[in-house]
Protein backbone atom coordinates (compact mmCIF):
# COMPACT_ATOMS: atom_id res chain seq x y z
CA UNK A 1 0.00 0.00 0.00
CA UNK A 2 1.46 3.57 -1.31
CA UNK A 3 2.33 5.71 1.81
CA UNK A 4 2.01 8.77 -0.64
CA UNK A 5 -1.15 8.54 -1.20
CA UNK A 6 -2.57 7.29 2.11
CA UNK A 7 -1.01 10.54 3.78
CA UNK A 8 -2.86 12.54 1.49
CA UNK A 9 -6.16 10.85 0.80
CA UNK A 10 -6.33 10.81 4.91
CA UNK A 11 -6.09 14.44 5.02
CA UNK A 12 -9.70 14.40 3.00
CA UNK A 13 -11.57 13.84 6.12
CA UNK A 14 -10.89 17.16 7.91
CA UNK A 15 -12.60 19.97 6.88
CA UNK A 16 -12.27 23.54 8.29
CA UNK A 17 -14.22 26.26 10.51
CA UNK A 18 -14.74 28.66 7.76
CA UNK A 19 -15.21 32.76 7.58
CA UNK A 20 -16.70 35.16 4.27
CA UNK A 21 -15.48 35.17 0.94
CA UNK A 22 -14.80 38.19 -1.22
CA UNK A 23 -14.43 38.66 -4.54
CA UNK A 24 -10.64 39.44 -5.69
CA UNK A 25 -9.45 41.81 -8.46
CA UNK A 26 -11.52 40.10 -11.64
CA UNK A 27 -14.19 40.08 -12.91
CA UNK A 28 -16.84 38.05 -12.45
CA UNK A 29 -20.62 37.03 -14.01
CA UNK A 30 -23.62 38.60 -12.36
CA UNK A 31 -25.00 36.15 -9.51
CA UNK A 32 -28.15 34.03 -11.05
CA UNK A 33 -31.17 33.83 -8.46
CA UNK A 34 -29.94 30.75 -7.15
CA UNK A 35 -27.58 27.85 -7.66
CA UNK A 36 -28.17 25.11 -10.30
CA UNK A 37 -26.74 21.57 -10.88
CA UNK A 38 -25.70 18.58 -8.73
CA UNK A 39 -23.30 18.51 -5.97
CA UNK A 40 -21.07 15.82 -5.37
CA UNK A 41 -20.06 14.39 -2.04
CA UNK A 42 -18.49 11.39 -0.57
CA UNK A 43 -20.05 10.80 2.92
CA UNK A 44 -18.23 8.61 6.02
CA UNK A 45 -20.58 6.14 8.01
CA UNK A 46 -21.19 6.92 11.15
CA UNK A 47 -19.07 4.36 12.13
CA UNK A 48 -15.78 5.86 9.90
CA UNK A 49 -15.17 2.51 8.44
CA UNK A 50 -16.68 2.86 5.24
CA UNK A 51 -17.77 5.56 2.90
CA UNK A 52 -19.80 6.34 0.15
CA UNK A 53 -20.90 9.02 -2.61
CA UNK A 54 -23.63 10.56 -2.88
CA UNK A 55 -25.52 13.98 -5.47
CA UNK A 56 -27.42 16.59 -4.27
CA UNK A 57 -29.52 17.79 -6.93
CA UNK A 58 -30.23 22.06 -5.99
CA UNK A 59 -33.16 21.94 -8.24
CA UNK A 60 -35.44 19.33 -6.45
CA UNK A 61 -33.62 19.52 -3.19
CA UNK A 62 -32.92 15.61 -2.97
CA UNK A 63 -29.64 13.95 -1.76
CA UNK A 64 -29.31 10.40 -3.81
CA UNK A 65 -26.40 7.67 -2.43
CA UNK A 66 -25.00 6.37 -5.37
CA UNK A 67 -22.68 3.83 -4.15
CA UNK A 68 -23.36 1.20 -1.42
CA UNK A 69 -20.87 -0.93 -0.74
CA UNK A 70 -18.09 -2.61 1.56
CA UNK A 71 -15.13 -0.46 -0.58
CA UNK A 72 -14.38 3.09 0.91
CA UNK A 73 -15.03 5.31 -1.73
CA UNK A 74 -12.35 8.25 -1.15
CA UNK A 75 -12.91 10.63 -4.14
CA UNK A 76 -15.39 11.70 -6.80
CA UNK A 77 -15.82 13.48 -10.07
CA UNK A 78 -18.63 13.84 -12.47
CA UNK A 79 -18.21 13.64 -16.07
CA UNK A 80 -18.71 16.70 -18.17
CA UNK A 81 -22.23 15.85 -19.11
CA UNK A 82 -23.00 15.27 -15.41
CA UNK A 83 -24.32 11.71 -16.69
CA UNK A 84 -21.59 9.60 -15.00
CA UNK A 85 -19.17 10.10 -12.01
CA UNK A 86 -15.29 8.28 -11.78
CA UNK A 87 -14.71 6.93 -8.30
CA UNK A 88 -11.35 6.43 -6.56
CA UNK A 89 -12.21 3.24 -4.82
CA UNK A 90 -10.12 1.83 -1.88
CA UNK A 91 -9.13 -1.67 -0.61
CA UNK A 92 -10.10 -4.45 -1.10
CA UNK A 93 -10.79 -3.19 -4.55
CA UNK A 94 -8.37 -0.41 -5.34
CA UNK A 95 -9.18 1.49 -8.58
CA UNK A 96 -11.85 3.53 -10.79
CA UNK A 97 -15.58 2.72 -10.62
CA UNK A 98 -17.79 4.43 -13.37
CA UNK A 99 -21.38 5.00 -11.62
CA UNK A 100 -24.07 6.18 -13.80
CA UNK A 101 -26.23 8.69 -12.39
CA UNK A 102 -29.44 7.65 -13.25
CA UNK A 103 -29.64 3.66 -13.08
CA UNK A 104 -26.76 3.71 -10.65
CA UNK A 105 -25.05 0.67 -12.47
CA UNK A 106 -21.80 0.22 -11.68
CA UNK A 107 -18.93 -0.27 -13.75
CA UNK A 108 -15.18 -1.42 -12.44
CA UNK A 109 -13.05 1.16 -15.26
CA UNK A 110 -9.51 -0.33 -13.83
CA UNK A 111 -8.07 -2.52 -10.73
CA UNK A 112 -5.30 -1.22 -9.46
CA UNK A 113 -2.29 -2.24 -7.20
CA UNK A 114 -1.75 0.11 -5.32
CA UNK A 115 -4.09 3.22 -4.05
CA UNK A 116 -5.51 5.73 -6.25
CA UNK A 117 -6.31 9.33 -5.86
CA UNK A 118 -7.03 12.96 -6.94
CA UNK A 119 -8.93 11.80 -10.25
CA UNK A 120 -9.96 14.44 -12.95
CA UNK A 121 -12.53 13.81 -16.33
CA UNK A 122 -10.98 15.19 -19.37
CA UNK A 123 -13.37 17.80 -21.01
CA UNK A 124 -14.53 15.65 -23.92
CA UNK A 125 -15.07 12.81 -21.64
CA UNK A 126 -12.82 10.30 -23.05
CA UNK A 127 -10.03 10.59 -20.44
CA UNK A 128 -9.44 10.06 -16.38
CA UNK A 129 -6.33 11.44 -15.08
CA UNK A 130 -5.38 10.02 -11.66
CA UNK A 131 -2.26 9.71 -9.74
CA UNK A 132 -1.11 6.63 -8.48
CA UNK A 133 2.37 4.96 -7.37
CA UNK A 134 3.89 2.38 -9.65
CA UNK A 135 5.57 0.53 -6.75
CA UNK A 136 3.25 0.00 -3.03
CA UNK A 137 6.24 0.81 -1.41
CA UNK A 138 7.06 4.13 -2.38
CA UNK A 139 5.56 7.55 -1.39
CA UNK A 140 5.95 9.40 -5.31
CA UNK A 141 3.26 9.11 -7.13
CA UNK A 142 2.93 10.03 -10.91
CA UNK A 143 0.24 10.91 -13.19
CA UNK A 144 -2.07 8.26 -15.62
CA UNK A 145 -4.69 8.47 -17.70
CA UNK A 146 -6.72 5.64 -18.37
CA UNK A 147 -9.33 5.63 -21.63
CA UNK A 148 -13.18 5.30 -21.25
CA UNK A 149 -13.81 3.37 -24.19
CA UNK A 150 -10.90 0.63 -23.79
CA UNK A 151 -9.90 1.25 -19.99
CA UNK A 152 -6.28 1.24 -21.50
CA UNK A 153 -4.07 2.70 -18.75
CA UNK A 154 -0.45 5.09 -19.33
CA UNK A 155 1.53 7.15 -18.10
CA UNK A 156 0.44 10.63 -18.80
CA UNK A 157 3.45 12.93 -17.62
CA UNK A 158 5.24 12.96 -13.76
CA UNK A 159 8.31 14.47 -11.87
CA UNK A 160 11.05 12.95 -9.18
CA UNK A 161 8.26 14.26 -6.57
CA UNK A 162 4.91 13.18 -5.32
CA UNK A 163 2.68 14.40 -7.74
CA UNK A 164 -1.23 14.82 -7.09
CA UNK A 165 -4.15 16.47 -6.85
CA UNK A 166 -4.70 16.47 -10.72
CA UNK A 167 -7.40 18.88 -12.10
CA UNK A 168 -7.85 18.80 -15.39
CA UNK A 169 -8.84 22.21 -17.12
CA UNK A 170 -11.90 22.99 -18.91
CA UNK A 171 -10.43 23.14 -22.16
CA UNK A 172 -8.68 20.54 -22.37
CA UNK A 173 -5.00 21.51 -22.44
CA UNK A 174 -3.68 22.02 -18.98
CA UNK A 175 -3.85 19.94 -16.23
CA UNK A 176 -3.18 21.57 -12.46
CA UNK A 177 -1.51 19.48 -9.47
CA UNK A 178 0.66 19.10 -6.83
CA UNK A 179 3.95 18.14 -6.31
CA UNK A 180 7.11 18.42 -3.97
CA UNK A 181 10.03 17.50 -6.18
CA UNK A 182 11.13 20.97 -6.24
CA UNK A 183 11.02 21.09 -2.00
CA UNK A 184 13.58 20.43 0.33
CA UNK A 185 10.62 19.29 3.38
CA UNK A 186 8.89 16.11 1.48
CA UNK A 187 5.13 18.23 3.17
CA UNK A 188 6.16 21.39 1.13
CA UNK A 189 3.80 21.04 -2.06
CA UNK A 190 3.64 23.90 -4.35
CA UNK A 191 0.50 24.03 -7.46
CA UNK A 192 2.01 23.33 -10.79
CA UNK A 193 0.59 23.44 -14.37
CA UNK A 194 1.18 20.28 -17.31
CA UNK A 195 1.00 22.12 -20.85
CA UNK A 196 -0.41 19.10 -22.95
CA UNK A 197 0.68 20.72 -26.23
CA UNK A 198 4.61 20.61 -25.41
CA UNK A 199 4.90 19.00 -22.35
CA UNK A 200 6.24 21.26 -20.25
CA UNK A 201 5.71 22.30 -16.38
CA UNK A 202 5.10 25.95 -15.12
CA UNK A 203 5.08 26.22 -11.51
CA UNK A 204 2.44 28.59 -10.09
CA UNK A 205 3.41 29.45 -6.23
CA UNK A 206 6.51 29.42 -4.01
CA UNK A 207 5.48 29.18 -0.66
CA UNK A 208 6.83 27.17 2.39
CA UNK A 209 3.82 24.98 2.12
CA UNK A 210 1.20 22.44 1.48
CA UNK A 211 -0.59 24.24 -2.04
CA UNK A 212 -3.23 22.60 -3.34
CA UNK A 213 -5.19 23.11 -6.53
CA UNK A 214 -9.26 23.20 -5.68
CA UNK A 215 -11.16 24.19 -8.68
CA UNK A 216 -10.73 25.68 -11.97
CA UNK A 217 -13.39 28.71 -12.97
CA UNK A 218 -15.27 27.77 -15.52
CA UNK A 219 -13.49 29.68 -18.24
CA UNK A 220 -9.83 28.34 -17.38
CA UNK A 221 -8.08 31.76 -16.30
CA UNK A 222 -7.74 31.08 -12.73
CA UNK A 223 -7.47 28.48 -10.25
CA UNK A 224 -9.20 28.48 -6.08
CA UNK A 225 -6.01 27.16 -4.40
CA UNK A 226 -5.28 26.29 -0.96
CA UNK A 227 -2.58 26.90 0.76
CA UNK A 228 -1.25 26.96 4.38
CA UNK A 229 1.07 29.38 5.92
CA UNK A 230 4.24 27.20 7.39
CA UNK A 231 5.28 23.82 7.13
CA UNK A 232 2.98 22.60 9.76
CA UNK A 233 0.15 24.20 7.64
CA UNK A 234 -2.45 24.39 10.65
CA UNK A 235 -3.38 28.18 9.04
CA UNK A 236 -5.15 27.07 6.19
CA UNK A 237 -6.41 29.61 3.26
CA UNK A 238 -8.19 30.05 -0.04
CA UNK A 239 -6.81 32.24 -2.82
CA UNK A 240 -7.92 32.92 -6.35
CA UNK A 241 -4.65 32.24 -8.28
CA UNK A 242 -4.92 33.48 -12.12
CA UNK A 243 -3.11 30.90 -14.28
CA UNK A 244 -1.15 32.84 -16.78
CA UNK A 245 0.65 35.43 -14.55
CA UNK A 246 0.68 33.43 -11.30
CA UNK A 247 -1.27 36.70 -9.31
CA UNK A 248 -2.32 34.92 -6.20
CA UNK A 249 -5.28 36.97 -3.90
CA UNK A 250 -6.70 35.82 -1.22
CA UNK A 251 -10.60 34.88 -1.02
CA UNK A 252 -10.58 34.84 2.94
CA UNK A 253 -11.19 37.98 5.05
CA UNK A 254 -10.27 36.63 8.25
CA UNK A 255 -7.58 33.79 8.66
CA UNK A 256 -8.27 33.49 12.39
CA UNK A 257 -10.75 30.46 11.23
CA UNK A 258 -8.45 27.67 11.54
CA UNK A 259 -8.74 24.82 14.07
CA UNK A 260 -5.56 23.13 12.74
CA UNK A 261 -8.09 20.63 10.41
CA UNK A 262 -6.67 21.40 6.89
CA UNK A 263 -7.95 20.38 3.02
CA UNK A 264 -11.37 21.44 3.39
CA UNK A 265 -12.94 22.16 -0.22
CA UNK A 266 -13.64 24.83 -2.60
CA UNK A 267 -15.49 23.95 -5.78
CA UNK A 268 -16.50 26.59 -8.28
CA UNK A 269 -19.76 26.73 -10.11
CA UNK A 270 -20.36 25.25 -13.67
CA UNK A 271 -21.99 28.83 -14.33
CA UNK A 272 -19.15 30.54 -12.63
CA UNK A 273 -21.26 32.65 -10.31
CA UNK A 274 -21.09 30.69 -7.11
CA UNK A 275 -18.57 28.52 -4.80
CA UNK A 276 -19.56 25.44 -2.65
CA UNK A 277 -17.26 24.55 0.24
CA UNK A 278 -17.45 21.70 3.19
CA UNK A 279 -17.62 23.29 6.88
CA UNK A 280 -17.88 20.79 9.56
CA UNK A 281 -19.39 18.28 7.87
CA UNK A 282 -21.92 20.59 5.97
CA UNK A 283 -21.66 21.64 2.35
CA UNK A 284 -22.65 25.81 2.18
CA UNK A 285 -23.22 27.91 -0.95
CA UNK A 286 -21.83 31.93 -0.94
CA UNK A 287 -22.41 33.90 -3.77
CA UNK A 288 -18.81 35.92 -4.99
CA UNK A 289 -19.69 38.47 -2.52
CA UNK A 290 -19.66 36.56 -0.06
CA UNK A 291 -23.62 36.37 1.30
CA UNK A 292 -24.43 32.55 2.35
CA UNK A 293 -26.98 30.89 0.10
CA UNK A 294 -27.70 27.78 1.60
CA UNK A 295 -26.12 25.00 3.85
CA UNK A 296 -26.91 21.86 3.37
CA UNK A 297 -26.17 18.03 4.03
CA UNK A 298 -26.09 18.82 8.08
CA UNK A 299 -25.70 15.76 10.61
CA UNK A 300 -23.71 13.52 8.44
CA UNK A 301 -19.53 14.27 8.06
CA UNK A 302 -19.52 15.19 3.90
CA UNK A 303 -16.39 16.11 1.86
CA UNK A 304 -17.43 17.89 -0.96
CA UNK A 305 -15.43 16.83 -3.75
CA UNK A 306 -17.26 18.63 -7.77
CA UNK A 307 -20.20 20.50 -9.18
CA UNK A 308 -21.81 18.88 -11.96
CA UNK A 309 -24.79 20.00 -14.47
Amino acid sequence: MSNGILIYLAKLWFSLVLSGLFVASCTFLESTTKPEGQLLFVGESEDGLDSEAFVYNLEKEITNQLTDNEITDYYAKFSADGKQIAVAAGLPMPGIVLVDIETQDLYQLTNEETLVGYLSWSSDGEWIAFSKDMDSGSVNSDIYRVNIDNSTVSKFFGTDGNDIRVLWSPDGNQVAFSSNFEAIEFNDYDVYVYEIDDASIVRLTFEDSDDAPLSWSPDGKYLIVSSGTGLDNQDKRFFLLEVDTGNKEPLIEDKNYSTGKNENSAIWSPDGNWIAIDVDGRICIMDLKGELYDCYTEGYKYILTDWGP
